[in-house]
């Protein structure tokens, strides 16, 4: 008779096979892989996506304002025939640090600044990243009455 051990064949003692270890591995780094990201938040509206504001045929915004979480971003796609610029402002005196990696060299400090997008000719886009929470106005530089607010929730 032949002596059979209760432990799964990958794992004997406290010695583990090599395939027992892979498996062991590859489930360990998915688990982790997930909970980091979850951890991160990821780039996150207040509904789980990051934000997109349409530039409409007939020259609207649609929506005009969003809500959003901190280091998430706001994408303004151009959908309409004309050229737009998109100009971001912080409310009352608050300051925006310009866009940067999600892991920062340790030690850097994002400079204040205000953010444009340039020309958004028809059928493109751009996005900006917010990493302040608080209030922001944005507007088309190229048609005044365009114009919207973002709040970035911590």
């Amino acid at each position: 008779m032949e002596y059979r051990s209760p432990l799964p064949d990958e794992q004997i003692g406290n010695r583990v096979s090599r395939r027992g270890f892979l498996r062991l591995a590859a489930g360990t780094l998915g688990v982790a892989s997930a909970a980091v990201l979850v951890a991160c938040g990821g780039r996150r509206t207040a509904g789980g996506q990051d934000a997109i504001i349409q530039i409409t045929p007939d020259n609207k915004l649609e929506p005009a304002s969003v809500s959003i979480v901190q280091a998430a971003s706001v994408v303004w796609t151009n959908v309409s025939k004309d050229t737009h610029a998109i100009s971001v402002r912080p409310v009352s005196g608050q300051t925006m640090p310009a866009p940067m990696a999600l892991n920062p060299v340790p030690g850097a400090t994002p400079q204040p600044q205000s953010a444009d997008s340039g020309d958004i000719p028809s059928g493109g886009s751009w996005s900006y990243t917010f990493f302040v929470p608080g209030d922001y106005r944005y507007s088309d530089t190229k048609d005044q009455s365009l114009s919207g607010t973002i709040t970035v929730i911590a």
